[in-house]
Order: C-alpha cells, then sequence, then structure tokens
C-alpha cells in the first residue's frame, strides 16, 4: 500500500494524510512572553469563511487516494485562545458530523473551561486537549501571569476527571531549561496523558526573548535532561514524550522530520496559509484562492515537499530521515528555512 501513495503523490503531488492546524482567532487572554504571535491582530473572519475553509479542507482530505488508518485529515484548533470565540461550539459540532473523515484536537490555554464546557468537549469526540505547562509555579507565571499555574492545574485535573485525554506541552528555552521535570511531575499528578517539549523559535513576541535561546551544547545537555526524565517519569499511564526534532538522538526510535507544507499546513485568522505556525511564511491565502491551489502551486511549499538535506548535513548519518531538524529555528535564526538545525550539535561539532 506504501508504494501506492508513493506513486500517487510523485504524479499528483498530494499528501497521504492532511493535519491542518487552524488558529480561528488571534485573541487571547493572555500575554505569554515567548508567545509566537507579535501582536499584530488581524480581523477575524466571520463564521461564513470559517464555513467556507472547513468545507475546501473537507473537499481536499476527500481528493486524497487512500484513507489513512481510518481517517484522511486531523484538524488541531487554536487561536491566539479559541475558546474567546462565542462561535466555537456551532465549529466543534459541524466537526463532529465529520468523524470518519478528521479528527479533531485542542490547543488552548485551558483558563475559560469549565465542566459545561468539558461536556461538550465530550460530546463532540474531540480527540485530545493540549494546555500548556513551562515550569515550576514561578517560573510558569512568570511567563503566562500570576495565578495561571494553578488555573491551568485545576483545568487538567477537571478534564482528566472526565476522561478526557489531555496532554501538556513545555517549550523549552534558557530560563526553563532546568525546570522540565517540575512541569513533568505536575502535569502527571493532575492526570495528563503526556507531556512533550520542543525548542522556543524566537518569533513574534518570542523575539524578545533571544538572549535565552540555547546554543547547541546546551541543547545537548537538555536532551540528556529530558532521557533521564522520560525514563524516570514515564509509565503505563503517562508519558515523557521524546519525537521532535534531534531527541532520538538520546531517546531512540525515529528520528523527527519536518512535515511543514507537506502533511502539515496552518491556516491563520485572516486566512493566510503557512507552512507551519513556527514557520510563518506566507504560500497565500485561502479566501482570495482555494486551499487546493494554494497547496498544490505554492513554490514555497513545493520545495518543502522535497525534503532536500541541508548542505551542512550531506556527511550526517541521519541526513535522509531528520532532514536538517527544525526548518522553523533555520528560519528565525538563520533566515534560511533550509538550512540546517542551528542546534544541532553533531553539525555543530564537525
Amino acid at each position: 500500500m506504501r508504494w501506492l501513495w508513493r506513486r500517487w503523490r510523485l504524479n499528483e503531488g498530494l499528501p497521504v494524510r492532511l493535519l491542518l492546524q487552524w488558529h480561528i482567532t488571534d485573541a487571547c487572554n493572555l500575554k505569554c512572553t515567548h508567545c509566537y504571535d507579535a501582536g499584530q491582530k488581524r480581523m477575524d473572519l466571520p463564521f461564513s469563511d470559517l464555513l467556507d475553509i472547513y468545507k475546501q479542507y473537507n473537499e481536499f482530505l476527500l481528493s486524497l487516494p487512500v484513507a489513512y488508518r481510518g481517517r484522511r485529515g486531523h484538524i488541531n484548533i487554536t487561536g491566539g485562545e479559541p475558546f474567546v470565540r462565542k462561535d466555537f461550539i456551532e465549529l466543534l459540532s459541524l466537526f463532529f458530523e465529520n468523524t470518519s473523515l478528521h479528527g479533531t484536537g485542542i490547543l488552548t490555554n485551558g483558563s475559560l473551561l469549565d465542566a459545561s464546557m468539558s461536556s461538550y468537549l465530550k460530546r463532540f469526540q474531540v480527540s485530545f486537549i493540549q494546555l500548556s505547562l513551562e515550569g515550576s509555579r514561578e517560573i510558569h507565571d512568570a511567563i503566562r501571569g500570576p495565578g495561571d499555574y494553578e488555573r491551568t492545574l485545576q483545568s487538567i485535573r477537571m478534564l482528566a476527571r472526565d476522561d478526557h485525554d489531555v496532554h501538556v506541552s513545555f517549550t523549552v528555552h534558557g530560563y526553563n531549561a532546568d525546570f522540565l521535570e517540575d512541569a513533568a511531575l505536575a502535569a502527571r499528578n493532575a492526570g495528563a496523558r503526556s507531556i512533550w517539549c520542543d525548542r522556543l523559535i524566537p518569533e513574534g513576541r518570542a523575539g524578545g526573548l533571544k538572549d535565552s535561546s540555547m546554543h547547541a551544547d546546551a541543547i545537548m545537555n537538555f536532551m540528556k535532561s529530558l532521557s533521564f526524565i522520560s525514563l524516570k517519569y514515564s509509565d503505563k499511564k503517562f508519558k515523557v514524550k521524546m519525537n521532535r526534532a534531534l531527541q532520538f538522538l538520546f531517546g531512540g526510535g525515529k528520528p523527527y522530520r519536518c512535515s511543514a507544507g507537506d502533511t502539515l499546513i496552518t491556516i491563520m485568522p485572516d486566512g493566510t496559509l503557512y507552512p507551519c505556525r513556527r514557520l510563518p511564511l506566507s504560500a497565500g491565502n485561502v479566501i482570495e484562492d482555494s486551499l487546493r491551489n494554494v497547496y498544490t502551486q505554492s513554490p514555497l511549499l513545493k520545495r518543502l515537499r522535497e525534503h532536500e538535506v541541508p548542505v551542512a548535513c550531506k556527511l550526517c548519518q541521519f541526513r535522509m530521515d531528520c532532514n536538517g531538524g527544525l526548518r522553523c529555528l533555520s528560519s528565525a535564526v538563520l533566515k534560511d528555512p533550509f538550512a540546517k538545525d542551528p542546534g544541532c550539535w553533531l553539525t555543530f561539532h564537525s
């Protein structure tokens, strides 16, 4: 079956599955210091335009050759803070009508969740809900605002009691790299199923935190710590995941490979399509053009789908699997998404 997918891909330029990260609003009730949003508020689209985008996405999924594990797509819906939109639940109800076609995840800060909302999410078969922890109480509240640490844990506990699949993200940078264990322990005790971490991208508001960016040796040391914490806290009910860029070098498993512009796209509140939210390069706008045309015709997306190996990685034994690491970090730091991951210690030391 895999050869059929590859052949179709070569002939049609289509993915076997498409994950959409959909930012339905820029509005947010928090102002996190490490956010990739630059504070340039776009006008949120009216609900009728959201319906049009959703229709385009479903039509695109139906054009794919074969359902992958029963579903052709997945939508992670976020913002800003998605629960700020008053029509958010109405949109989720439409997703529920198409659960055979795509799954649904929600990326939220959790501050607007309550028991009633949890019940709605259960009814609409939301696949998972992701919240964020940034380390200890002090570190978290310094990044996200006073009192947010306890609010986040309360939301995780409530969702876990209602048997939701809750996951926690941890954005690592120089200020909180020593506090992953605090976040992992808090997430596990609150009832989350996993915690995963990725490196800060100095874009948007996070651009002001460039001094907190980690050099290659610091990243290598963090990966060692991550591996230790994963072994210490992972069990049948909770996982400290190690499946992001470069983490396979200490955690084993399959190397991470950037899927931005290939099996992953992002649509912003004004309809602009990015390969990934952390790679904010416009490929077009799905209100002004069709999603299918933007995906298949954008020169940027076409080049990303070629998965060319960066020159600096040509001699690396992992070059075909890793493919250069985090393209978003290369873009933010080196201004070239096709350069090698600036945090990779293998090419750094060579």
